[in-house]
C-alpha cells in the first residue's frame, strides 16, 4: 500500500505544505481512526487530530486555537511525530518514583474508609486515619501503610470518616 507522501503517489495531500510531513511515510487511515474513536483516551484523539490538521496545511497557532491547547503542545507532538511517526504519539514513562501501591489498593482503602466502624468490628462512632490504616494492615490489604498516605488518598476525594455522624 502506498503511503500518503510516497513521492510516486499522485495527489499527495501534505507534500510541500508542512516541513516535517513533506516526506513522511504515515498512514492517514490510522490517524483518522484515532481521531474519530470516542473510546480512546482523549489525549490520543487530540494528538491524532493535531497531525491531521497539520497535514491539511494548518499552522500551530490555528491548530492550538481549534483544539483549545497551547501552541507549544502542538509543536511538541508534531516534532515527535516527525521523528518517530505513530510511536511518537504514544505516552512515555514519566519521571519520578514509581507508585508503591497499585490503584486497586487505593480504591479498596477509600471504600474501607466509607464503611461504618461497626461493620468493621470497631467499637467506635467514627474512624480516624490511623484506624483505617490499621484495619487495612490487619485485613491483609497491605503489609504496611502510613497514616499520611491514607490521609492523602482520602483527601483527594474529600473523604472524611472522622466526621461521620451516627
Amino acid at each position: 500500500m502506498a503511503s500518503c507522501c510516497d513521492p510516486s503517489t499522485e495527489g499527495c495531500r501534505c507534500q510541500g505544505r508542512v516541513r516535517f510531513l513533506s516526506s513522511c511515510l504515515w498512514t492517514p487511515a490510522e490517524l483518522n481512526r484515532r481521531a474519530t474513536r470516542y473510546t480512546l483516551p482523549y489525549f490520543e484523539v487530540v494528538r491524532a487530530k493535531m497531525i491531521l490538521m497539520a497535514a491539511n496545511g494548518m499552522d500551530n497557532d490555528e491548530i492550538a486555537a481549534r483544539l483549545d491547547t497551547r501552541r507549544e503542545v502542538v509543536s511538541k507532538w508534531r516534532q515527535r511525530f516527525f521523528k518517530e511517526r505513530l510511536a511518537g504519539l504514544e505516552e512515555r514513562a514519566r519521571p519520578g518514583r514509581p507508585r508503591v501501591f497499585p490503584p486497586e489498593v487505593t480504591v479498596e482503602i477509600k471504600a474501607l474508609a466509607c464503611e461504618l466502624p461497626a461493620t468493621l468490628g470497631l467499637p467506635l462512632s467514627r474512624l480516624s486515619v490511623a484506624d483505617v490504616a490499621r484495619h487495612a494492615q490487619r485485613s491483609g490489604l497491605v503489609a504496611r501503610i502510613s497514616g499520611s498516605t491514607v490521609w492523602r488518598w482520602l483527601h483527594e476525594d474529600a473523604i472524611r470518616p472522622w466526621q461521620h455522624r451516627c
